[in-house]
Formats: structure tokens, sequence, C-alpha cells
């Protein structure tokens, strides 16, 4: 989905190659390989490559995926300066999906 941002927001394949570090093809394939996933052509292949009702759709997906990504990644270094500063000692535990009793899930 990040490559679908990319091209979208890049408004070419091949700039958006670029931001990858990737190539133009590489680009072309992973976004086949999206369209495959989901079944639905995503984007039309003009210039610039104007996404389709279901390309809006994944790309609304995507930027609340990036958004969670880099309210995640504040959230870590938010704790990380506070563990730097305080006086209780720092524990490291992951807890992952099915790890918590259903006691600590949200409803």
């Amino acid at each position: 989905m990040e490559t679908l941002l990319a091209v979208t927001e890049e408004g070419s394949f091949g700039r958006a190659a670029q931001r990858l570090g990737a190539s133009q093809s590489a680009v072309s394939q992973r976004i086949q390989a999206l369209e495959q996933a989901s079944g639905r052509r995503l984007v039309g292949r003009s210039t610039p490559p104007i996404p389709t009702r279901e390309g809006l759709a994944v790309l609304q997906a995507a930027k609340d995926a990036r958004a969670v990504t880099l309210s995640l990644r504040a959230l870590r270094e938010k704790w990380i300066r506070e563990s730097a500063s305080s006086t209780f000692p720092a524990t490291a535990s992951y807890v992952g999906p099915g790890q918590l009793p259903a006691s600590h899930v949200l409803q």
C-alpha cells in the first residue's frame, strides 16, 4: 500500500520508484500485485496515474494505516524518553495478539 501511496502522491511511477528506491518495473509489479490481491484495478495507467473508485478506498486505508504507524512511533519515542528519565526499572516485554486474557481487551 505504501507503493500505491507513492504512485499517487508523486504523480508518476517513475518518481514513486525514485522515492521508494526501487525500479519503475518493481513499482509497477507491486501495484499489479496489490490489484491482483484486491481483485480490482486500483489506479489508471494514465499520466498522472489516477486512482479508481476502489483505489481511493485502498488509498484511504493506506493513509489511515500510515497515520496509526506514525502515532505508534511517536508514542514509542515518548515512552523511551520517559523510561530514560524514570527512576522505575524499565520493563521491555512484548504482548502480541492473543496473549492477553479477554478481561484485558477493550470492548
